[in-house]
Formats: structure tokens, sequence, C-alpha cells
């Protein structure tokens, strides 16, 4: 967009018009992109929304599906989408029975299909518990809620969810 400008101070009468135009446009083009981002944002899906149901009865405030920033154990930055933020540093996430593999019904070398590849269970529960301790390093508190629990046990579940959003 700079380059426009630039263009336009050293445009010659004829070309300056057209040029304008195309400020115009990539004001409007900036300004529907920021408008579209909003609409890119992914929704909660039936069980978070479950969770957040618990929460907003409670008169709890919280936010889906925020970024936090953790380093990798190599020192690297990265950012984790947390299923559910409560302020100042808690998370709650909600893993489902098949694609977090719930130890309860997955045995370590069964595999599970992960973004088209098949990746066994043990590998996913260890990565998720490296992501886990290294956001903890950043002072922030996690629960785990497992679908099978929030679908069979929902009374305790709810409890155990209520509890650590109150805590302090």
């Amino acid at each position: 967009m700079n380059v426009l400008w630039l263009l336009l101070d050293v445009a010659n009468a004829e070309n300056r018009g057209l040029i304008k135009k195309l400020i115009v446009v990539e004001i409007v083009a900036i300004k529907l992109q920021r408008l579209l981002s909003h609409l890119n944002e992914i929704k909660p899906n039936k069980r978070e929304s479950q969770i957040g149901k618990i929460l907003t009865d409670a008169e709890i405030r919280f936010k889906f599906h925020r970024d936090v920033d953790y380093q990798t154990l190599q020192e690297k930055h990265r950012k984790k989408e947390v299923d559910i933020f409560i302020r100042p540093k808690k998370i709650i996430e909600h893993n489902g029975t098949y694609n977090h593999a719930d130890p309860r019904k997955f045995k370590p070398g069964d595999l599970i299909r992960e973004h088209g590849k098949m990746v066994k269970a043990s590998d996913i529960w260890k990565r998720e518990k490296i992501i886990f301790k290294q956001i903890k390093k950043q002072g922030y508190k996690i629960l785990v809620v497992w679908e099978e629990d929030l679908l069979n046990n929902t009374e305790e579940t709810t409890k155990k969810i209520l509890k650590f959003a109150r805590s302090t």
C-alpha cells in the first residue's frame, strides 16, 4: 500500500486517477479481510458448547478457542489453541474419545487417524503431555475433560468443571 502512495506522489496527472482507484481498492480489501477473519473463527463443537453452558449458567466468564503461547522443549515459541480459556490463566481442554485416544478405550499401540496419517495412541498421549507441561510452565492451570465423562458422568464432571473454574 505504501508503494501506491509513493506512486501517487511521482505520477503524472493522467495516472493519478488510476492510482487513487487502486488505493481505494486496497483499502477496501484490507477492511474486507478484517471482517472475514471473524467468520473464520472456529465455532465450539457440541461438547465444548456443553462445557460453555455449564460455565455460563454459573455466571463464569470465558472465551472459546484462544491461543496460548508456550515454548517447546527445544525452546521454540509455539501457540496452542485451547478449547476454553478463563482469566487469568485457566484452561479447560475437552478431549474427544477418538481424537485424543482416551486411554480407557485405546491401548498404547492402537492407531488413530490424525491429519491423514495413522499415529499410535501412545504418541498422542506423549505429545499432549509435553505440550501441557510446557504450558503449565507459563503459569496456566489446565483441566482436561474427557468426552466419556461429560456424556456418562455429567453431574460429577459438572462439579469438577465448576470447582476448577472457581478455584484461585
